[in-house]
């Protein structure tokens, strides 16, 4: 591949062109040639850009030039570039420290402050760069990674020693001088770190932070930095914030995956006890925990990795049939659990509660939702915000007369079918706790709904899936006498679908949802009698 072997050469000129641009800057501070060396160090930096931009457009030649790029070339050009850009930003406080110098009233000032370990630091990541990408070698990326939290731990000293010094109000000029040129150093430190994290990228085949790596073989080794390489894939996208990653060691063939979680503590700690209380449930149902470490305000988890396919997958790339079986296998687990767990007692339900706050984060992403009015048509409908005030008495007149042991997160992703031995999983359950059965079997109604594929045939599929489940959790509503059952399913309902509309910016399958959801709340609030097994439910609400 000439492109690549182009960006390459021009990569490692780069890499030493940046080196020779702090070398100089190093020179400057010390009062060496400052005026030669200031007029050297600029053409340099022009040269620098040029690299620079070579190197992007060779970059975006070689994507759309190329066919059937495999996806470790992909993260290995994404590296290179990312790497490119951040050498250019450290070229770039190079010259600018190196006219900080200019302005100083007593030239050999800095000579009180130690910036010769900064130096030394710094020169000394970026020359393990170009060996680091082209071996792959994760231990010397995790080097260059460590050189910014030297960097600002010296910082750290320096700003203390300055801050001192000011308050003196001595050599005023002089310290803010050395402030500045210091603040250069920290940010050239934070590119270091980029460039470190993205040679990790190329040998991980995976975009990943320096503190998520450490936090895998903390967790794995609990604290014991073998130097172990890892193979790491992403494997979801996380609403939370937490850090989703299938792991496995490179060094044993037949090692097993994982999945790695990090993120803050508290997400954490209750995914960690959702799988203890399921556990005691059925262990079958729910990955075992292999490791847990905690630092601080974060946290990170390592479970067992599931095979099996979600449910999502199953109703969106398989046949009808395929997805019935599914289904079959799915109920049948449900409906056993809700059985084992039952708690013959009232419980409160909270559907209101919930709608009200998360009615900010829709309103977001929807402001036109909290119209003060609106229509369907000649009907005029009450602004959200009062229907909500008017329908929120409920939460304490609906009453569930039983409670289980719910998931809390019951979205079509987070239900895993193994069908070489016919079982369900469950994962994501930070939100498990015992509930009204309506609040699962809502959120699931409506995480079939809001996919958005209005394709005949998946739309069929999705409206199968939808109707199945909603007779079978009937049937058992039926079995147990919960009286209120329909009601409180349109609340739940109209919980979900105004706050699933928060992650659809498609306007008007939002609309779509919100007026569902309108239409429900107003049943529930036109509701005179209050027998509520008498409530209707009609079940095109259900479908598209």
């Amino acid at each position: 591949m000439p492109i690549l072997k182009a960006i390459e050469e021009n990569f490692r000129f780069l890499v030493i062109e940046v080196k020779k641009q702090l070398e100089d800057t190093l020179k400057i501070i010390r009062g060496i040639d400052k005026e030669q060396l200031r007029e050297k160090i600029e053409a340099r930096d022009d040269y620098i850009d040029s690299l620079k931009n070579i190197i992007e457009n060779k970059a975006s030649t070689f994507f759309l030039s190329s066919e059937n790029i495999d996806k470790s070339m992909v993260v290995y050009i994404r590296a290179i570039t990312t790497i490119t850009s951040n050498l250019e930003k450290i070229a770039d406080y190079a010259v600018n420290i190196s006219f900080q110098t200019g302005y100083y009233k007593k030239p050999d000032f800095i000579e009180g402050y130690n910036y010769n370990i900064f130096f030394e630091k710094i020169l000394n990541a970026l020359s393990k760069i170009s060996e680091s990408v082209y071996r792959r070698d994760i231990n010397l990326a995790l080097k260059i990674c460590k050189t910014e939290i030297e960097v600002d731990n010296h910082y750290s000293e320096i700003i203390a020693k300055i801050i001192k010094e000011l308050e003196k109000r001595n050599d005023v000029e002089n310290l803010i001088t050395t402030l500045f040129i210091f603040q250069y150093l920290e940010r050239i430190g934070d590119s270091i770190l980029n460039i470190g994290e993205a040679i990790m990228s190329i040998v991980l085949g995976e975009r990943i932070k320096v503190h998520q790596y450490q936090a895998i073989a903390d967790t794995i080794y609990q604290g014991i930095d073998d130097g172990g390489e890892y193979e790491i894939e992403a494997v979801a996208e996380s609403r939370s914030g937490n850090v989703i990653r299938r792991v496995r060691e490179v060094a044993f063939e037949k090692s097993s995956w994982v999945i790695f979680k990090e993120g803050k503590a508290t997400k954490i700690d209750k995914e960690k006890e959702g799988i203890e209380v399921w556990a005691k449930i059925d262990p079958a149902i729910v990955p075992k925990i292999y490791g847990f470490e905690k630092k601080g305000n974060d946290a990170s988890i390592i479970i067992e990795y599931l095979k099996g396919r979600t449910l999502k997958d199953i109703l969106i790339n398989y046949s009808q049939e395929d997805l019935f079986k599914a289904l079959e296998v799915f109920t049948e687990k449900v409906f056993s659990i809700w059985e084992k767990t039952i708690e013959e007692k009232e419980i409160n339900t909270t559907y209101f509660k919930q709608l009200s706050k998360r009615i900010e984060d829709v309103y977001t992403v929807h402001p036109e939702f909290k119209a003060k009015k609106s229509k369907i048509g000649d009907i005029e409908i009450l602004p959200l915000e009062k229907i909500i005030s008017a329908v929120s008495i409920l939460d304490d007149e609906l009453k569930a007369p039983f409670s289980v042991i719910i998931h809390g997160d019951f979205n079509l992703d987070n239900i895993i079918y193994n069908e070489n031995n016919k079982t369900i999983h469950y994962i994501d359950l930070h939100r498990a706790k015992r509930a009204d059965y309506i609040q699962d079997v809502s959120v699931f109604l409506v995480s079939n709904f809001r996919l958005p594929f209005f394709e005949k045939e998946i739309r069929e599929k999705i409206n199968y899936s939808i109707m199945y489940f909603y007779k079978m959790a009937s049937k058992f509503a039926l079995e147990h006498k919960d009286n209120s059952f329909f009601a409180r399913l349109s609340a739940g309902l109209a919980r979900s679908y105004i706050t699933s509309t928060r992650f659809e910016l498609d306007k008007d399958f939002a609309k779509h949802m919100y007026l569902k959801a309108i239409y429900l709340l107003e049943s529930l609030i036109n509701f005179n009698s209050r027998n509520w097994n008498e409530f209707i439910l009609p079940e095109e609400i259900l479908i598209y």
